[in-house]
């Protein structure tokens, strides 16, 4: 090999090398993932780990049931989503209704997500109760819980 291709060659592996370095991340040149809670009538989904937030919310739109009967709820990037769920069983049977929570650890959203649920008193409690035709309540539970991969 002549000293000018060996010179030629010397300039093309180090740029071949930073050329990969730079292409060597993944499809999410920003860093951030998304992720969307959508909620219908006694149903919950979720969707994580999308590149853009209308994706997750698509998602989670298709995977509840579509957009006639569910609704984009919560939406979290690069941290963790919880529902809570607090019934009550009357006249029309178990009536679900769903609070909501975030933070940058599972733990921390489903903190967040049962702190929402009102204390059993009459403007919280037992006026939602009695508005939802119930005359018993469970106690709120932790329904679902999710996080995008880059959670902390």
């Amino acid at each position: 090999m002549t000293l000018l291709g060996k010179s030629a060659l010397a300039m093309v592996i180090p740029a071949a090398g930073v050329l990969v370095a730079a292409g060597g991340g993944t499809a999410h040149a920003s860093g951030n993932l998304y992720g969307a809670f959508a909620a219908g009538i006694n149903t919950v989904s979720h969707a994580v780990d999308y590149p853009t937030q209308a994706a997750a919310d698509d998602a989670a739109i298709e995977m509840c049931g579509g957009k006639t009967w569910c609704t984009i709820k919560l939406r979290l990037q690069n941290d963790c989503g919880s529902v809570a769920e607090w019934g009550s069983i009357g006249a029309w049977g178990n009536q679900p209704i769903y609070y909501y929570g975030t933070g940058a650890t599972a733990a921390d959203a489903e903190q967040m997500a049962i702190s929402q649920v009102p204390q059993s008193s009459w403007l919280g409690g037992t006026l939602i109760g009695i508005f939802w035709g119930s005359s018993m309540r469970t106690s709120p539970f932790i329904k679902d819980t999710a996080c995008t991969a880059n959670a902390r």
